[in-house]
Parts: C-alpha cells; structure tokens; sequence
C-alpha cells in the first residue's frame, strides 16, 4: 500500500486518540491522601472529678446540753419492802422526777444511780464529764468523772455511776431533795482519748448538765 494514502488517515485517527487519552484521565480514581494520626484521633474526655466528702462541723456546747442525757433514780438492786420509787417520765421517754419513798427500819445506805446516755456521737470531739451528787444543794463525795466518747442512735451506750445520799448523815431527815450536776468540757476535734484525764481536763467550750430530780421521803 502507499504511504501517502495512510496519511489523511493518521491526520484523523490523532485528535481522536488524544480525546479518548483525557477521558481516560479524567475518569480515573483519585488515590486519598492518607490521613495522619493527629487528624484521625478523638479528643478524650477527663475523668469526672471525685467529689471531696463534706466536712463534719465542729460541735458546740448546746450539742453537750441536749445530747447526753443525765437520769437519776434509785436501781433495782436497791428497792426493797422498805425502799420504793416512783419515776415520772416525759412524752420522749425521759424521766423527769424520781419519788422515792424509804420506810423503817432505815437502811443504812441508800444508793442514786445516775446514767449518762449520749444521744450525739461525740467520738470526734469527747466530752469530759465531772462533778458530784447534790442533797439539798450540798455536794456528796465522791466526785464523779468520765470521758463519753460514743452516741447517736446505733452508738449509744451508757455510763453508770451510784452516789449514796445518806452518806454523812447522822440521821435521816424528813425529805431531802437530790441531783447531779455535773461539769462538761467539750474537747478539740481530734482530741486523742487515750491522752484525756477526766478528773482534769478543761476546755474553753464549758458547760453544766443536771440529772432530774430525786424527791427522798422518809416516813415514819
């Protein structure tokens, strides 16, 4: 075949090629530029934050005064056919006078137990407790003294202590008229225990706590 014939042909057959080439180019897929780590990764979260506990406050006298409870009557070892007692409580169940009634023969002795009951826990700050049994208004050896330490509802316990108000007497009076009142001392929060003289230590919170009153008849 001549070559000068192929000619128009080739003339022909290059513009189109060049056209089907860019389509081809055009239609290809594009590689993705790989994402760094930097780009790809979540910011994460902090921790949430633990809540420090509340502090417990520091208590104060008027805690002293109407969390530890001082009753004062006669035991049940100490009734018999000549010593009776008559205790009056109030609507919370707290007594509020004690009548005792005491027959001849007299006895000799005739012992007041008082009990201390801690309705406050006051294991962060102890309370010490000092003082003695009155008898118409006259103190009454020995003097009395502890440390309360416990209390609250499922903590309360108690503290006994027994005075004899017939001690000193030469003879029985008609009637006389007993109660206990006693120092408190409200200690520093973290006051060690184990450290507390009861029959010394002081604090500047300072207070006094009374028993009920016990009304003693000796009849004839």
């Amino acid at each position: 075949m001549n070559i000068r014939s192929w000619l128009p042909w080739c003339c022909l057959l290059l513009p189109v090629t060049a056209v089907l080439l860019s389509l081809s180019a055009c239609s290809a897929p594009k590689s993705e530029t790989p994402k760094t780590a930097e780009a790809t990764a979540q910011p994460v979260a902090p921790p949430p934050a633990v809540a420090a506990p509340p502090a417990v406050p520091a208590l104060n006298v008027g805690d002293v005064e109407a969390g530890v409870i001082v009753s004062a009557t006669v035991p049940p070892e100490g009734l018999s056919a000549q010593v009776s007692v008559e205790n009056m409580e109030t609507k919370r169940d707290r007594l509020a006078m004690a009548t005792v009634t005491v027959k001849p023969p007299y006895p000799g002795t005739l012992s007041i137990q008082v009990t201390l009951t801690p309705k406050v826990s006051f294991k962060e700050q102890p309370v010490v407790v000092r003082g003695k049994m009155r008898r118409d208004e006259q103190p009454i050896e020995p003097e009395f003294a502890t440390v309360v330490t416990e209390g609250g509802p499922t903590l309360a316990t108690t503290i006994k202590f027994d005075f004899d108000v017939m001690n000193g007497l030469a003879a029985p009076p008609e009637t006389m008229l007993a109660y206990a009142r006693f120092d408190a001392y409200l200690m520093p929060v973290g006051t060690p225990i184990m450290g507390i003289d009861p029959k010394t230590a002081q604090s500047d919170q300072h207070t006094e706590i009374m028993s009920n009153p016990v009304r003693i008849n000796f009849v004839k």
